[in-house]
């Protein structure tokens, strides 16, 4: 199947591309806090999560800073 003249494509690779683009904005508008996604979007954290894992997204952790 081709699409404009463009490379083959599937409609599966097509959605998986545009809920992996809109799970990391939402994540970025969140600052990374995996539960506000989850809400922002409308689904449940457990949801969110499968998803994030399907989508292979990883988060790098970050040290807590103390004030001493």
């Amino acid at each position: 199947m081709h699409f404009c003249g463009e490379k083959p494509f599937s409609l599966k690779s097509l959605v998986e591309e545009l809920e992996k683009s809109v799970i990391l904005k939402a994540l970025q508008t969140v600052k990374g806090n995996q539960k506000e996604a989850a809400k922002l979007l409308g689904v449940k954290y457990t949801t969110f999560h499968e998803k994030v894992k399907r989508c292979k997204i990883r988060f790098e952790k970050n040290p807590l800073l103390y004030s001493l």
